[in-house]
């Protein structure tokens, strides 16, 4: 979640673009290895993925980090309202929501997981079919939750390296 908020110092901007591209490497290889989404779904795993691994972020956090989940959802989503002002504001906008309405807390369940993937389907500028990427997910859980609990520890060790960086500029 906050991972990366605080993880990049000075050259914080190619730090955050090189950290973007990394991630996003990280989740392809997830999605081809993985995804098992249908075929009228596969364009729109990244997206799927971000959203379910918040779940299993939320479902494994002890065995990633000492602070308690409850206490770290209330310190990220204070940061969120103390960086709002910085946003664009369709970004500031989207926060804001998240934090009002506590998506994470819905993120804790499959169903909400469904529930915003559906959301997001339905926000989409064109016709498509990401509407009922729950199903493909329930139809893969052991799967895709192995492989967050292979990438997440990756993508720690990648954070962590770019905080080592950013504290020797």
């Amino acid at each position: 979640m906050s991972e990366l908020s605080g993880a990049c110092g000075a050259g914080a901007a190619t730090a955050a673009i090189f950290s973007g591209q990394f991630i996003r490497r990280l989740l392809q290889r997830c999605c081809h290895r993985y995804a098992g989404f249908s075929t009228e779904r596969r364009r729109f795993a990244p997206v799927a993925l971000d959203v379910l691994f918040d779940h299993f972020l939320i479902r494994h956090w002890q065995q990633f980090y000492a602070t308690p989940y409850p206490q770290a959802k209330s310190e990220l989503y204070l940061q969120l309202a103390t960086a709002e002002p910085l946003m664009p504001e369709a970004m500031a906008v989207v926060m804001r929501k998240v934090r009002q309405q506590d998506w994470l807390a819905a993120y804790q369940q499959l169903e909400g997981v469904a529930m915003a993937l559906d959301r997001i389907a339905q926000r989409i500028r064109f016709a498509n079919r990401f509407s009922g990427a729950g199903q493909d997910i329930e139809r893969h859980y052991p799967r895709l939750e192995q492989a967050f609990l292979s990438f997440y520890p990756e993508l720690q060790a990648h954070v962590a390296e770019l905080a080592l960086e950013a504290k020797e500029a």
